[in-house]
């Protein structure tokens, strides 16, 4: 195998990785969306209509500011990601700020 080909496929898991953890993150961000939606009172164009009771309640204890918080730092992080930031040590982050109020 040459060299090439072992950097082609080591840059196709690296932005295999990248992808998946973006889609991911688009998924949270949608969950705090909701959130704020829920929060606002309109329950109409909810993406996770699935998990209407979950939103609800993480919704009524929740403020609304803690959502827009985690949503900011969601969005921060897939900016990061995709100016190359180390996906594990940006995750890691990123988890320690959800974890916050």
């Amino acid at each position: 195998m040459s060299a090439s080909h072992v950097t082609s496929g080591a840059a196709f898991i690296a932005k295999w990785v990248r992808d998946s953890i973006d889609g991911a993150l688009l998924d949270l961000a949608t969950f705090y969306r909701d959130v704020m939606m829920v929060k606002s009172g309109s329950t109409e164009a909810l993406i996770n209509s699935d998990i209407s009771g979950e939103l609800a309640t993480y919704a009524t204890n929740s403020p609304i500011a803690s959502s827009t918080k985690k949503l900011d730092a969601i969005m921060e992080t897939r900016t990061h990601l995709a100016m190359n930031a180390a996906p594990l040590a940006t995750c890691e982050a990123l988890m320690c700020r959800l974890a916050q109020p």
